[in-house]
């Protein structure tokens, strides 16, 4: 069974070349593989400005994550839009807290969560950035 290479904390480069070297972008075969790219998706998510390359590089994980969860979809047809994301915080290994840092309101992951606030379209923008998913995943159908 392959680890999760949890990456290290020094700032997120800025070339091409030095985000390849640490994380090199590849066909994601597997769970592990997923949680490495989002875990990178997610340190080039946070950064207020981010370099042309670093938009790059950005753009071709989220082409292989699409293309992973393309093939391994989600089956969310018998999940509500909470169960669905409950799903998603557990596969990223997110708690309430990192969801509100998603939706920019710390304390708004929990209330989600909780169902004391429904999902706004904001929220669900967010969310589909956040975990490169399409809104359908959100609604019932």
């Amino acid at each position: 069974m392959k680890n999760i290479t949890h990456m290290s904390s020094n700032a997120v480069p800025n070339s091409l070349a030095e985000l390849y070297a640490q994380y090199p972008i590849r066909p994601i075969h597997d769970d592990v593989d997923l949680d490495n790219a989002m875990e990178m998706v997610d340190r080039l998510a946070v950064l207020a400005r981010r370099t042309e390359d670093q938009n790059d590089y950005l753009e071709l994980l989220a082409d292989a994550i699409e293309k992973y969860e393309k093939k391994d979809p989600i089956n969310t047809r018998k999940l509500d839009p909470i169960e669905t994301l409950i799903l998603l915080m557990r596969q990223r290994h997110m708690n309430d807290s990192d969801l509100g840092r998603v939706l920019g309101n710390r304390s708004l992951g929990a209330k989600i969560i909780h169902r004391s606030r429904r999902l706004s379209q904001a929220n669900i923008a967010a969310l589909c950035k956040h975990f490169a998913v399409g809104p359908q995943v959100f609604f019932k159908v």
